[in-house]
């Protein structure tokens, strides 16, 4: 294999650990799916660094690591949610957004073709808030007794981040599509 596929393939496998973490918080291996939950940020980190560093980025690649980072979280936070752990208010707001950026994405498409997704500064807020939020989750279910007012912080901030991720992604979007533009630049 060329080593310029290495990082979609990093990315693929990553995706590819949403059905085992599920299991493992299902089956409340809190601490195992605490490692794989580490294992999955630090291939994050490896095939951002080998695409970058060595001028590997695709399009594909650009649209798979979105993808495999929220497999990933919708796993967890769904799993987290069967075992009691999170909110249903909380998985209806993250989900409701994920619907809401799928349904956005699927009509941008139709009306102008396809695109390159850009992340926000509150989208990458949300995901780092829902990353700290389930490793908290899954530290506090591993026996590791978080304080109640940690907890509730990390689900208000996971939250927040959300609400607004999904409002900034709405506008900006909403906007650029009234001016009939792919970007505001």
């Amino acid at each position: 294999m060329n080593p310029r596929h290495w990082p979609n393939l990093i990315t693929a496998l990553r995706g590819a650990l949403a059905l085992p973490l599920l299991w493992l918080i299902l089956e409340q291996h809190y601490l195992a799916a605490l490692g794989l939950l580490v294992l999955a940020g630090a291939s994050d980190a490896v095939d951002g660094y080998l695409a970058k560093c060595n001028g590997w980025q695709t399009r594909l690649g650009a649209v798979l690591d979105p993808i495999a980072d929220k497999l990933l979280l919708t796993a967890a936070i769904f799993a987290l949610w069967q075992v009691a752990a999170m909110p249903v208010d909380l998985l209806l707001l993250m989900l409701g957004r994920d619907a809401l950026l799928g349904v956005g994405a699927l009509l941008w498409w139709w009306r102008f073709g396809a695109f390159t997704p850009e992340p926000s500064r509150f989208g990458k807020l949300a995901t780092f808030a829902q990353i700290l939020l389930v490793g908290g989750l899954l530290l506090h279910r591993s026996g590791l007794d978080l304080p109640l007012d940690l907890r509730i912080g990390l689900i208000g901030a996971a939250a927040v981040f959300t609400a607004a991720s999904g409002l900034d992604y709405l506008v900006r979007y909403s906007l650029r599509a009234w001016r009939g533009q792919e970007s505001d630049a």
